[in-house]
């Protein structure tokens, strides 16, 4: 809420540049160059405004109190705060709301955590232990196996 303050807007400690919103339309104004709205998304609710342009008119329309819209945009602390609304659509099936809280739990996760960086690990042993690790043992020569030697097949009489 820093924003109407005249603060920087910060999801914890990181300034947003684009949002996604899936909420449910509490209210809605039409106006002839868009609509304003106030959506709801379970953690608060905020002033929604979005500019029309004329291929989306008619689409609008099903744009009611409450039905569940996905948003994506800004957030605008001028003239007061309020979400900027660049694209907006119908939510077509509840499982659309419960991916898009987890999807936020993981971005809120990723936001607490500072960045780890991959990295190879440490050998185990240190370089003089290496001497104390014994070969690997060389195997036995094994003695030729004896084999008979055929007999001679004896001749038949004539």
């Amino acid at each position: 809420r820093g924003g109407d303050r005249g603060e920087e807007l910060r999801f914890y400690g990181s300034e947003p540049s684009a949002l996604i919103l899936v909420a449910a339309v509490e209210s809605v104004v039409r106006q002839s160059t868009g609509l304003e709205m106030s959506l709801n998304d379970a953690t608060g609710r905020i002033k929604a405004r979005y500019f029309v342009t004329d291929g989306e008119a008619g689409e609008l329309d099903r744009i009611v109190p409450g039905a569940y819209v996905s948003a994506f945009g800004s957030l605008r602390a001028a003239p007061a705060l309020h979400f900027s609304v660049n694209g907006l659509r119908l939510v077509e099936s509840a499982d659309e709301v419960s991916y898009h809280m987890i999807e936020a739990a993981h971005a809120a996760l990723r936001l607490q955590q500072p960045e780890k960086q991959a990295e190879t690990p440490a050998p185990k042993a240190a370089a003089g232990a290496a001497a104390e690790v014994p070969a690997t043992p060389q195997k036995a020569e094994a003695a030729p196996i004896a084999t008979p030697a055929p007999t001679p097949a004896a001749a038949p009489e004539p």
